[in-house]
């Protein structure tokens, strides 16, 4: 009996030697906000949380691309440091950069924040998040736009068949939308939004 306990053991070790991704509700470490901004020639990420925990992890990752992140910093902080807000400014990267932080404790558990995009000196705009993806009655909608834009949103079948138009406002920065799905049958949808510059952008989601 001694060695399969052994292997066991070993087992746990490995596991809690690497950052795993879990949800947000199940690591004592809350995220209340996460910001970005360009300010004197950088790129300026401000984010607060609410640390249950006597330490807590933080990992900054930047894209350029949206889809493959590199890490940019990590470091701990302990509960009293954790009631101050968080700054960290980015000198090395120019045009569009997208942003997150991933925020755990020190097994080694993490979850991601949202994203978040700094457009430097282009124009647009970008839908970073649609969750939950697979909606029942409601979701949320995250747009991140280089400036403020009158925007059309659109929600189509898989058929094309528009089933719902509407005209949102968007402002600089991060823009967060509640839709309404409580009146759509179940399904595969397209929800595209397009701004006044005629960029498109569509997200994919499901009504169950």
């Amino acid at each position: 009996m001694k060695k399969p306990v052994l292997f066991l053991l070993i087992l746990l070790s490995a596991y809690s030697s690497n950052s795993q991704d879990f949800s947000a509700d199940s690591i004592p470490v809350r995220l209340k906000y996460i910001q970005a901004a360009q300010q004197n020639n950088a790129n300026k990420i401000v984010w607060s949380v609410v640390c249950l925990l006597d330490f807590a992890k933080f990992d900054i990752q930047r894209s350029q691309d949206g889809v493959s992140y590199t890490s940019i910093s990590q470091f701990e902080a302990d509960r009293a440091r954790c009631l101050s807000p968080f700054e960290y400014e980015d000198r090395n990267s120019t045009g569009r950069s997208f942003y997150r932080v991933r925020v755990g404790d020190l097994d080694g558990r993490f979850y991601t924040s949202k994203t978040i995009i700094v457009y430097g000196k282009e124009k647009g705009f970008e839908i970073t998040a649609i969750s939950p993806s697979i909606v029942n009655s409601k979701t949320n909608l995250s747009v991140s736009s280089s400036s403020a834009n009158r925007a059309e949103l659109l929600i189509a079948d898989q058929n094309g068949k528009i089933v719902s138009r509407r005209i949102y406002n968007l402002q600089t920065g991060n823009n967060d939308i509640v839709l309404d799905a409580a009146t759509l049958h179940k399904g595969n949808y397209f929800l595209t939004i397009i701004n006044a510059n005629g960029q498109k952008r569509t997200v994919r989601f499901v009504k169950q």
